[in-house]
Order: C-alpha cells, then sequence, then structure tokens
C-alpha cells in the first residue's frame, strides 16, 4: 500500500518524493507508525501520544489538586478541630473558675449564714435565760413563803402543846392538893374521936374518984377537940386557892393540803401525733410532751445516713425529717440543733477551709425544715466531727 501510494504521486524530485513517504511513515499519518484505534477514533501515533499525555496530565492534575484539596481540608479540619479544643478548654475553664467562684461564694454565705444564726441563738438564750432567772426568783420566794408559813404552823403547834402540858401540870398539882387536905382533915377527924375516947374514959375514972363532983368536965374535952378542928380548917382556908391556868391558845387549823393534781402533757406526744412507735420523731414527741423535761437532750437519728463523701437526703430521710417537722410545730418551746458527723471521708467540702462536709450534711436537713415551716430562729446547724455511721444529731435546747 505505501508504495501504490508513493507510486501515484508524481515528485520533481526523489527527495520530495522521500519526504513524503517518510511521512505516510510517520507519526503523523494515520497509516504511520502508532497509527490506531483510540477513544472510539483512528488516530496517528503522534496524536495518540499527544492525548495520552493530556490524559496523564489532567490525570496528574487532577491527583495534584485533589491531594491539594485533601491536604487543604485536612488542615483546615485540624485548625477546626484544634480551634475546638482550644475553644472547649477554654470553656471548661471558665466553667471552672465560675463553679470555684459559685462554691466560694456559697462557703461564704454558709459561714454568714451561720454566723447570724449563731447570733439569734445567742439572743434567744439570752431572753430566755432571763426568763428562767425570773421563773427562778419567782419559784424561791414561793418555796420561802411556804417554809415561813410551815415555821409559823410549827411555832403555833408548840406553842398550843406547851399550853395543853402547863394546863395538865396545873390540873394535877390541884388534884394533888385536894388529896392532901382530905388526908389532913381525915387524921385530924381521926385524932379527935381518939382524943374523945380518951378524954371520956379520963372523966369517968375521975368522976367515980370523986364521987361525980366534976361531971362537966366529959364535955369539955370533945369541945375542945372540936374548936381545933375549925381553926385547922380555917387556917388552911386558902390551900384550895390555886392560880388559875392561862387560857387556852386559839385553836390551830391544820391546813388539810391537797395532792397535787398531775401535770397535763405540754402537747402531743408520740402517739397522739401517731408516729412509730420506739422511732427518735417519737421519743423526741415524748420527750417535748413531758412537763418535767430537761433541756438539753440529744437524739440520733436512725434514717438519715448519707452516702459516701454525700449531702443528699433520701426519701427515708426526707420521711423523717417531716416527722421531725410535724413534733416542733406542735410542740412549740423548744429550739433544735443539728449536727452532721462523717466517717472516713474527707473532712473539707470541696476544697473549703471553712466548710466542713459535715456542715454541708447538717445544712441540707436544716434547709429541709424551713421549707416545712419551722421558723429560723428555732434552727442551727454545724459540724461535729466523725461517727461511725455518717449520721445526723438533733439536740433541742429551750
Amino acid at each position: 500500500n505505501n508504495q501504490e501510494i508513493a507510486r501515484s504521486c508524481y515528485y520533481k524530485s526523489e527527495a520530495a518524493m522521500k519526504a513524503d513517504y517518510d511521512w505516510v511513515r510517520g507519526g503523523d499519518s494515520v497509516i504511520g507508525a502508532g497509527a490506531a484505534m483510540f477513544a472510539g477514533a483512528w488516530m496517528t501515533g503522534n496524536a495518540i501520544s499527544s492525548r495520552k499525555a493530556e490524559e496523564e496530565a489532567a490525570a496528574a492534575k487532577r491527583k495534584a489538586d485533589a491531594e491539594a484539596k485533601a491536604a487543604a481540608e485536612a488542615a483546615a479540619a485540624k485548625k477546626a478541630e484544634e480551634e475546638a479544643k482550644a475553644k472547649e478548654a477554654a470553656a471548661a475553664a471558665a466553667a471552672l473558675a465560675k463553679k470555684k467562684a459559685e462554691e466560694e461564694a456559697e462557703a461564704k454565705r454558709l459561714v454568714q449564714e451561720r454566723e447570724r444564726i449563731q447570733k439569734e441563738k445567742a439572743a434567744e438564750e439570752k431572753r430566755l435565760a432571763a426568763i428562767a432567772e425570773q421563773e427562778r426568783l419567782k419559784e424561791e420566794a414561793r418555796l420561802k413563803a411556804e417554809a415561813e408559813a410551815e415555821k409559823t404552823k410549827a411555832a403555833a403547834a408548840a406553842a398550843a402543846a406547851a399550853a395543853a402540858a402547863a394546863t395538865a401540870k396545873l390540873k394535877a398539882e390541884e388534884e394533888e392538893k385536894k388529896k392532901k387536905k382530905l388526908a389532913a382533915a381525915a387524921a385530924a377527924t381521926a385524932a379527935a374521936a381518939t382524943a374523945s375516947t380518951a378524954a371520956k374514959g379520963a372523966a369517968a375514972t375521975t368522976a367515980a374518984a370523986a364521987g361525980g363532983g366534976f361531971g362537966w368536965l366529959k364535955w369539955l374535952l370533945p369541945l375542945l377537940l372540936i374548936l381545933g378542928l375549925l381553926w385547922f380548917l380555917k387556917g388552911c382556908d386558902g390551900c384550895n386557892k390555886t392560880t388559875p391556868p392561862p387560857p387556852p391558845p386559839p385553836p390551830v387549823t391544820s391546813e388539810v393540803v391537797a395532792p397535787p393534781a398531775p401535770k397535763a402533757p405540754l402537747c402531743a406526744n408520740g402517739d397522739g401525733l401517731g408516729l412509730t412507735p420506739g422511732s427518735m420523731e417519737f421519743n423526741m414527741a415524748n420527750f417535748l410532751a413531758d412537763p418535767e423535761h430537761s433541756f438539753p437532750k440529744s437524739f440520733e437519728s436512725d434514717k438519715i445516713v448519707f452516702g459516701r463523701s454525700s449531702t443528699r437526703l433520701n426519701s427515708a430521710a426526707r420521711k423523717q425529717l417531716d416527722n421531725v417537722a410535724a413534733v416542733m410545730k406542735e410542740c412549740s418551746d423548744a429550739s433544735l440543733d443539728i449536727t452532721g458527723f462523717i466517717s472516713g471521708e474527707k473532712g473539707t467540702y470541696r476544697g473549703s477551709k471553712e466548710v466542713s462536709l459535715g456542715d454541708v450534711r447538717a445544712r441540707e436537713a436544716y434547709n429541709y425544715l424551713k421549707k416545712r415551716g419551722i421558723p429560723e430562729n428555732r434552727l442551727n446547724f454545724s459540724g461535729g466531727g466523725t461517727n461511725d455511721k455518717r449520721t445526723l444529731e438533733f439536740t433541742f435546747n429551750r
């Protein structure tokens, strides 16, 4: 074919023919070296090489563009990630600073609140102490008056007994004198009778001897004896006269003191409030209802137990605090100190040097009772160190 093509053309020279021949055989001819089907068309070798080079360049460019785009996207993503991390770090730092500021403010507020409560408590204690002193003075005056009355009553009873004894003595002396008088009269009568008999015998003897000339003597001796007896009785006329006893003192009426009536309960006890017998709040109600109770009195909670490093009140704790609030509303003459404890835990609360974990636990109960209507001036809270159960202790004061 190449030869036929070469023969069919007239050339002025062999060189011109040779040049055309070389072109036909070259890469620019569709029948030359390298010509072939490419991308659905018959193309020259040079065109195919050029297209391949273009395609390779385009592919290289696309690859380079893709790699550049991927690198740019990776760099942008990395930058965005770094910016996001920086933003998150800044936000975390800001949140931490805010939290720290809030905790410091809360700790400061707790200290101020505790100081305020302590001042109010001190004022209330002073007021109650003044009332107690007044009551003590009144009771002392009452007891003194009762002692004076008892002393007066005892003196009157002693005077009455002395007067009765004196009257009895005078009466006994008078009876003794009467007995002596009667004995003396009987002795005198007997002596007179004896003398009369002797006189009669002597007179009879004398008369017989004298022949009856002195018969009148028998009447003389009895007459003399009777005159002597009359003289004796007249001389003792004042023997029966005694000094009348002094009038008896007015009767002392012994005042019958009735036994004191049993004192009524000061408020409803545990049964009256419908509380569970044996529970802490049941015992609280019974104590405050007893008229003879004395302050202070402490109770340890049996339902309020905190988790480790926790200040949260669970449902059992809230229920017991509801009962405590009911007791305090019923019996309103006492204030309540709440003490929080820790056990095997870090004593400070979130790094505060002024507020302990026990303080915050006690404050949780304090705030809960306030929400249940108990006035602040009847409540106080504090941290109390460690115990074995991480509980609360409640102490009633007047």
